[in-house]
C-alpha cells in the first residue's frame, strides 16, 4: 500500500498477529502517520499470565492464520525501532489473553 498521506489515527483491531512481517507492517504504519499521530492497536499477548497457565491450550495458538506472537516486550522493542511508544497499555475486557494499546509517533519516521 503507498500513499503520501498522512493519518491522525491508525486503528488495527486484531491485525497483527496475522501478518507475517509485522516489523514490515509497524514502519510502513510509522510513515503513515502524522507527527503526534496515535495507533490503537490490539493483538493477542502470548507472554500473559493467562497465556502462560493455558500454555499451548490457549485459543491463539490454533486460530487460523496467525502468523505472529508478541508479547508486550517485544511488540515495545518494534514499535521504538520505529519511533513509535507505547502511551497505554490495557488487558482487553474482550478477549481473554489480548493486550490493547495506544502507541504515539514520538519521531519522524525513517523513509
Amino acid at each position: 500500500y503507498h500513499t503520501d498521506k498522512k493519518y491522525d489515527v491508525i486503528v488495527m483491531g486484531d491485525v497483527l498477529e496475522h501478518v507475517s512481517k509485522p516489523s514490515q507492517v509497524l514502519q510502513k504504519v510509522a510513515e503513515m502517520l502524522a507527527d503526534q499521530g496515535v495507533l490503537w492497536l490490539s493483538t493477542p499477548n502470548y507472554n500473559c499470565a493467562y497465556a502462560r497457565m493455558q500454555k499451548f491450550n490457549h485459543v491463539m495458538w490454533h486460530a487460523l492464520n496467525h502468523y505472529t506472537y508478541v508479547s508486550r516486550e517485544s511488540l515495545e522493542a518494534l514499535l521504538n525501532a520505529f519511533g513509535l511508544s507505547i502511551v497505554t497499555y490495557n488487558i482487553s475486557k474482550r478477549y481473554i489473553g489480548s493486550m490493547e494499546l495506544c502507541i504515539k509517533k514520538t519521531m519522524a519516521s525513517i523513509d
